[in-house]
């Protein structure tokens, strides 16, 4: 987070930072250095999300990359500002950290560990966050929906497993994998898988003893293994690029009736 008082960013500041994900510019007017903000060279490999308000110097510089932009006045009123009015918190190593949006208590949460037993019932995802780790909401068993607002990629391995409650995830465009076991144990009644998804791990869905409606992503070529066993789909449609139909992927459905 640059504050207020950064009143320029020269030339190629931040080339190749590859790990970078979120660059905030409060100053809306802060001058950007030189004309390489008109070039693909001034982030280079490096692909942020940028924050800052309409307007502002943040916007241009997002546009001018093609790179997302995040209204960040819009982002704090939703996200209910702490009280000593802090965008961002640190922890102990002074690691810079976005809070989970709370959605049933309105308010931020600041860590996901111990989790488990919380009565915490909807959570948003941070706008910039690009995985969700493995293990990372197992035993929530009181959630029941998850909003992803950016740009995830990944979804770890037994991230919800066990979330009994959990009915309502929307799978965001540009998702690329599903670990093994993501959903096992959990309450989803549907599940529609962007054509971005290219991987799906074994167990993914096993035992989500609610699901009735799946739409399969368009770029997989394996159901694996126990996939979707012991769910309650009545039907499934085979995309064409499907090869592979593993063990026990299907084994279970008491109430499938039809595959196409």
């Amino acid at each position: 987070m640059l504050p207020e008082n950064v009143r320029e960013i020269g030339e190629r500041c931040f080339l190749d930072c590859r790990q970078l994900q979120l660059l905030v510019i409060l100053n809306d007017e802060t001058v950007i250095g030189g004309e390489e903000v008109r070039s693909q060279y001034f982030f280079g490999d490096c692909t942020p999300v940028i924050a800052g308000r309409t307007g502002s110097t943040a916007e241009r510089l997002a546009a001018s990359q093609g790179i997302i932009f995040e209204d960040l006045s819009a982002w704090n009123e939703d996200l209910a500002l702490d009280e000593d009015k802090a965008i961002f918190t640190s922890d102990a190593s002074g690691v810079i950290v976005v809070p989970w949006y709370n959605l049933s208590a309105d308010c931020p949460v600041r860590s996901t560990e111990g989790a488990a037993g919380s009565q915490i019932t909807a959570l948003r995802l941070p706008f910039f966050e690009k995985e969700i780790s493995r293990l990372e909401f197992e035993n929530m068993a009181l959630l029941e929906r998850v909003e992803f607002t950016g740009p995830l990629r990944a979804i770890g391995e037994r991230a919800f497993q066990y979330c009994y409650q959990l009915s309502s995830v929307t799978f965001p465009e540009g998702l690329e994998s599903i670990g093994q076991s993501a959903f096992f144990y959990s309450g989803l009644k549907s599940a529609v898988l962007p054509d971005s998804v290219t991987y799906l791990g074994n167990r993914a869905f096993l035992k989500c003893s609610q699901l009735s409606t799946l739409v399969l992503s368009r770029s997989l070529s394996t159901l694996p293994l126990e996939a979707f066993s012991y769910t309650a789909l009545q039907e499934i449609i085979v995309p064409g690029n499907i090869r592979t139909l593993d063990k026990s992927c299907l084994s279970c459905c008491s109430s499938l009736k039809s595959i196409v």
